[in-house]
């Protein structure tokens, strides 16, 4: 999986449901789903017996595609850990100040 270096990460614009608002990085990853990354997704929820059957229900309520985003935010988060470079920053010595600044307004 690659980064697009021209990508630019936003929502669509008029995006028409939650799934397609929700995924800025559509485009910048070549991420996919595949057969056996849904097959496997049935698999974790407990489905067991009849996965094949059960996933054709979902294809014909029409939600299959939910999970298909599901499992391309995780791969996408999965590769963001591992390839993110992470700064820490001291948040409390962020908002101090050094003893030798002084406030103007405590002065006067």
């Amino acid at each position: 999986m690659t980064l697009s270096p021209t990508c630019t990460p936003r929502p669509r614009s008029g995006a028409s449901s939650v799934a397609s608002r929700s995924t800025p990085w559509r485009g910048c990853l070549d991420l996919e789903a595949t057969d056996e990354d849904v097959r496997d997704e049935f698999v974790k929820a407990g489905i067991e017996e009849d996965v094949e059957d059960e996933i054709e229900n979902w294809r014909n309520q029409g939600r299959l595609p939910a999970i298909h985003d599901s499992i391309k935010r995780t791969k996408a988060l999965d590769w963001l850990v591992e390839n993110a470079t992470v700064t820490e920053v001291d948040e409390d010595r962020r908002g101090r100040r050094r003893p030798d600044e002084t406030d103007s307004a405590t002065e006067e």
